[in-house]
């Protein structure tokens, strides 16, 4: 009985290791990104399934990373976080209030600045801007779309120390 256990212990353990490994290898799911001009923003999914490898063992978890790690499958390539990046656009409204609230404690001092842009990168309203001390937390940012805006696309573009962090495209909607 207790060999049968055992074995059927066993046999799920292996199992798991494949799924995890199907799922979260980039070097085996990501071929194209091996010899891709690549961007700076990490894929977590892949680093995550990487770091799941430690649960089966320590062995092949610092094997998985290594392989992702020297062959750089963890990061997207330019393509890839362009196509995240041009998303689809959120709609907003004439007149709406849009909050960003940025979650966790600063690791250093920072300026943090919001702005909102037209397609042309020219900005549609002021700059909304906080300082962040190290270890504090950060109260929501938040920034009006002016009244007078026609239809058309906007960006919202987040910037930590004057590089930008984050974009989110918007499209102006009337009512």
């Amino acid at each position: 009985m207790k060999k049968i256990f055992k074995m059927r212990m066993f046999s799920l353990v292996v199992l798991a290791a494949f799924i995890i490994a199907a799922t979260g290898c980039g070097y085996i799911l990501h071929p194209e990104r091996r010899h891709a001009k690549l961007s700076n923003e990490i894929d977590g999914k892949v680093v995550l399934f990487d770091c799941l490898w430690l649960i089966v063992g320590v062995i092949p978890g610092v094997v998985a990373l290594i392989i992702d790690g020297v062959n750089d499958t963890w990061y997207y390539t330019e393509d890839e976080w362009e196509a995240i990046q041009s998303g689809s656009a959120m709609n907003i409204q004439p007149g709406q209030q849009l909050a960003v609230d940025i979650h966790g404690l600063a690791p250093a001092d920072a300026k943090v600045t919001l702005s909102l842009l037209d397609n042309q990168g020219r900005q549609v309203t002021s700059t909304v801007e906080a300082q962040s001390a190290a270890g504090k937390d950060l109260s929501p940012l938040m920034l009006k779309v002016p009244q007078q805006l026609d239809h058309g696309e906007l960006t919202l573009v987040l910037a930590v120390n004057d590089q930008q962090q984050c974009r989110w495209n918007l499209d102006v909607t009337q009512n």
